[in-house]
């Protein structure tokens, strides 16, 4: 059986590719090299969806002055994925900066709302 990955800090995307390629370039036939493997894609698969995610937000409505293409739950939907990877994808620090700025943004508007 294959080892189950264990940790306690996440390793950062780039590292586990480069660790991967140096596996291949070294033809290491070991058990660690599958599971390395299933992480990387399946952060991989999460990156592509948050890179489109961030590029949606930053088209915010086409520049028109129309209302933001990305909601609020889509954005959490990503930012829980990414949370939930074993590696530490390079966009979730952009989307978790985005998810603070939505909320910031909801405090004043309901305070504004409030009257306050």
């Amino acid at each position: 059986p294959f080892p189950v990955p264990k940790r306690t800090r996440r390793p950062r995307l780039r590292q586990v590719a480069a660790l991967l390629d140096e596996a291949a370039k070294i033809e290491a036939r070991m058990p660690e090299v599958e599971p390395l493997r299933a992480l990387l894609l399946e952060a991989e698969a999460w990156q592509v969806e948050a890179v489109g995610l961030l590029e949606e937000a930053a088209d915010n409505g086409g520049g028109d002055g129309g209302p933001p293409k990305l909601r609020y739950e889509t954005l959490e939907a990503a930012l829980a994925a990414g949370e939930a990877c074993e590696v530490e994808p390079d966009a979730l620090a952009a989307l978790r900066k985005m998810g603070s700025q939505f909320l910031l943004w909801q405090a004043r508007a309901r305070a504004g709302l409030k009257g306050e």
